[in-house]
């Protein structure tokens, strides 16, 4: 068993053996030098007076010893070595492990960043895709043909393209998500998206065709007419005496039709500008000298009438036209190939793969 730093003991077998191999070398060094008094002390057969004989049988008697000795010495000094070579290489598995753990976890953060990222980019278009639609849908559904405003969304920039590191993207999705067998193409997806980020370019695209789509310049016209009927009218009735002459019936209905025309300021309800009127040019047609030029106000306002008349039609098509226009344009934004919807397959990835990375890396909250 290893200890903390990564070094495995020598095992009580390797211990034994050790210890014997030392014992023995000791022993045969100590034999070494007790061997030739042993070994001839008894031996009549040599004559040991000339010095010569007494080198040569004292060293063919030790030298055998001392290299069994030296056997022994050499091989626990190669055994030890080649223990500390497997130590430090586990030692430096160990290291390189630590480095490869230590990346592993850069790369983690990494994509958690870029997880928490795609989190706010996907909650801001949801509310400005669900604007469009709300919007068109309120356009083809109300009966009274009412002018609804689309809520026009500021525009985000959650990350600059040039905070994109291509390779550190890359080796985060191909160190942590190597498993999945697309994670190359939601690599390049992911990349290609952030890189040109071109949500924020169809986003603006919508709203500058919406205020291009022809409503806005006819209501304007409209409301022109509109203003003119009633600036006729309150000139007209500053003259009280011209003013008076006017039937009854007439002067309650045009002040009946001047509060309304204030109140459609702050409605806009396209059906009812025919109604708003409706009124008024029964009463005028009711009494002929109101029409033969006797009452020129009265015939400039018949006129502001006729004028509104005509553009409606052309207001209900541009209506209609935008409806069906802003439909197309919400179903682009969320069918499988937009861009949209590729992040959100990549944010569900993230939420799928990153809590089990976290585990396997034993990363705790901070």
């Amino acid at each position: 068993m290893k200890d903390n730093n990564g070094i495995e003991p020598l095992s009580k077998r390797e211990n034994t053996f050790m210890w014997v191999f030392g014992i023995l070398a000791v022993l045969f060094t100590v034999l070494a030098f007790f061997a030739p008094s042993l070994l001839t002390k008894y031996s009549t057969k040599y004559d040991f007076t000339t010095t010569g004989q007494i080198g040569d049988t004292i060293g063919g008697i030790m030298n055998p010893f001392i290299s069994l000795a030296g056997v022994f010495v050499t091989f626990l000094a190669f055994y030890i070595q080649y223990k500390a070579n497997q130590n430090q290489i586990a030692q430096f598995k160990i290291e390189l492990e630590k480095e490869k753990d230590s990346e592993k976890k850069e790369y983690y953060y990494y994509l958690s960043l870029l997880q928490s990222i795609l989190g706010l980019i996907i909650n801001d278009f949801e509310k400005k895709i669900d604007s469009i639609r709300e919007y068109y849908e309120k356009q083809k559904s109300n009966n009274n043909l009412e002018i609804h405003k689309l809520i026009k969304l500021p525009i985000k920039n959650y990350i600059d393209k040039g905070e994109i590191d291509k390779l550190m993207l890359y080796k985060s999705f191909k160190t942590l998500l190597f498993e999945r067998k697309d994670w190359l193409e939601k690599y390049i997806q992911l990349y290609e998206i952030l890189t040109h980020f071109n949500l924020n370019k169809e986003i603006d695209k919508i709203y500058s065709k919406h205020t291009n789509n022809g409503i806005t310049q006819t209501l304007e016209g409209i409301e022109y007419h509109i203003n003119t009927f009633t600036t006729i009218y309150y000139s007209y009735s500053k003259r009280r005496r011209e003013f008076s002459s006017l039937e009854k019936d007439t002067q309650t209905i045009l002040e009946k039709t001047i509060n309304n025309c204030e109140k459609w300021r702050n409605t806009k309800l396209i059906m009812n500008i025919e109604n708003l009127f409706h009124d008024f040019m029964e009463n005028i047609n009711k009494y002929p000298h109101y029409l033969n030029g006797a009452f020129p106000p009265i015939q400039e306002m018949k006129k502001s009438i006729e004028n509104i008349k005509e553009i409606i039609p052309k207001l209900e098509k541009y209506i209609n036209n935008d409806a069906i226009e802003m439909e197309k344009e919400y179903k682009k934004l969320i069918n499988d190939e937009s861009d949209y919807t590729k992040l959100q397959v990549i944010k569900l990835m993230f939420d799928t793969e990153l809590p089990k990375i976290e585990t396997k890396l034993n990363i705790k909250d901070l």
